[in-house]
């Protein structure tokens, strides 16, 4: 939070977009716009505790930065609570702990954290969408497909790649639903 761009490969950009949805209401250069729209909106929430429109751009686009990545979590969390057994629950805090270990010794995860900010945002949206998918195929129910279908969706509004990636697993989830697939 000291500098005065967020960090990363393209930090500048963030702004940049944010500013121009302030100003026009679109994005300056076409891009998947979800991300930016949130930053626009924290940005708008924080602007009279900063007085000054830039400060608040900035500081939206570095606390969204610092906390969207981190919320990957929460599906991941609620995966592993469905995959082990109640009669292995003891062990949950172990299953947890090593994602959360696996994930924060990997420099792959945390050079695409760092520096590619819309990546990371997809990602927990990705992971939310096996979630709901996992849960409609063991107890299929509409608010299960309707999650699983929104978080899709929300994928697809902000990074491109990841929305790739999140369509060939629920291909390979629908695959491996049907008999003998």
């Amino acid at each position: 939070f000291a500098g005065d761009l967020p960090r990363g490969i393209n930090g500048g950009y963030y702004p940049v977009q944010v500013r121009s949805i302030w100003r026009t209401g679109a994005l300056a250069l076409p891009d998947f716009p979800l991300l930016f729209y949130i930053q626009a909106a924290v940005a708008l929430l924080l602007r009279p505790f900063t007085g000054d429109a830039a400060r608040a751009i900035l500081l939206a686009t570095q606390t969204t930065d610092a906390v969207l990545p981190v919320l990957v979590a929460i599906p991941i969390l609620l995966l592993a609570r469905a995959w082990v057994p109640p009669t292995r629950r003891w062990n949950l805090p172990a299953v947890v702990l090593g994602a959360g270990l696996a994930a924060t010794a990997n420099p792959l995860a945390l050079r695409m954290a760092g520096d590619l900010q819309k990546n990371s945002a997809a990602l927990g949206l990705a992971m939310t969408f096996v979630y709901f998918a996992d849960c409609h195929g063991r107890n299929p129910r509409w608010r299960s497909a309707l999650g699983a279908l929104a978080s899709l969706g929300l994928t697809g509004l902000t990074h491109l790649g990841v929305f790739g990636m999140t369509l060939l697993l629920a291909g390979a989830m629908g695959a491996a639903a049907i008999p003998g697939g």
